[in-house]
């Protein structure tokens, strides 16, 4: 089997070496920081322990171990969340492209940028609130948590995004209309990863169990900017990045 999650200094890559300096029959095999697992599944040995420091780490192997139908369900569902945040864009991509373009129109003309932009944040807080149900949708009675937080979320990503867009515009050249909506789409996707980050960061207060837990762990590590996470002194996750390759 080929590793289930990502891992710093994973061992994929070393495993010829590896395997070249184990011994031919290995009775049981032990390792003390599994982390990604390309070893041990490769040596697919029927008697191994494995372990981490990480529990969170150990949480999903023993979800899967399990086959914890709940982390399953919810994983699912936010996959096919992100996917549907793809139809949201599709769904109202006159009106988005009318919104950026009328900001990037009005902010040629005008040298006031700091008050066009002013009304241009507020043009996409209003695009959100009108859509609040399709947002709400997205995120089922399941994950209904925190919901403002996601609106919030995507308010922000959406203007942050589109004030990088006429910068690079302004630099290189136009983009095109399918470029445009990609751009869109992953301030949209960003947003949804960025709640899940808050979840993940305030699960405790927010009481959620551990098999929701375990789930956003996985997607958030499998999303994140090389799986890699930075964590702070409270051990909430700090400066992770997103990992979409939309630029």
């Amino acid at each position: 089997m080929n590793p289930i999650i990502k891992w710093a200094g994973g061992k994929e890559k070393e495993l010829p070496y590896i395997k070249e300096n184990l011994p031919s029959n290995i009775k049981r095999y032990i390792e003390p920081f599994i982390g990604g697992g390309a070893v041990y599944f490769k040596l697919n040995v029927k008697k191994s322990i494995i372990n981490d420091k990480s529990e969170e780490l150990i949480n999903l192997y023993r979800c899967i171990k399990n086959n914890d139908r709940e982390f399953f369900s919810n994983l699912k569902a936010i996959y096919k969340n992100w996917t549907l945040l793809e139809s949201v864009v599709e769904n109202n991509s006159i009106e988005l492209l009318k919104i950026y373009r009328d900001y990037c129109k009005n902010l040629n003309n005008n040298s006031e940028s700091k008050n066009l932009k002013t009304k241009f944040n507020d043009k996409i807080y209003d695009f959100v609130i009108k859509h609040a149900e399709e947002f709400n949708g997205i995120l089922s009675s399941d994950f209904n948590i925190e919901i403002d937080n996601f609106i919030n979320e995507i308010a922000k990503n959406l203007i942050f995004k589109m004030n990088r867009m006429f910068k690079i515009e302004k630099q290189r050249k136009l983009m095109n209309k399918k470029d445009t909506l990609d751009n869109i789409e992953c301030a949209f996707k960003s947003a949804f990863y960025m709640h899940f980050r808050h979840l993940y960061n305030e699960a405790e207060k927010l009481n959620i169990n551990m098999s929701f837990y375990t789930a956003i762990f996985y997607f958030i590590r499998e999303f994140c900017y090389a799986s890699m996470f930075r964590y702070n002194k409270k051990r909430k996750i700090q400066c992770t990045i997103w990992g979409n390759k939309l630029q």
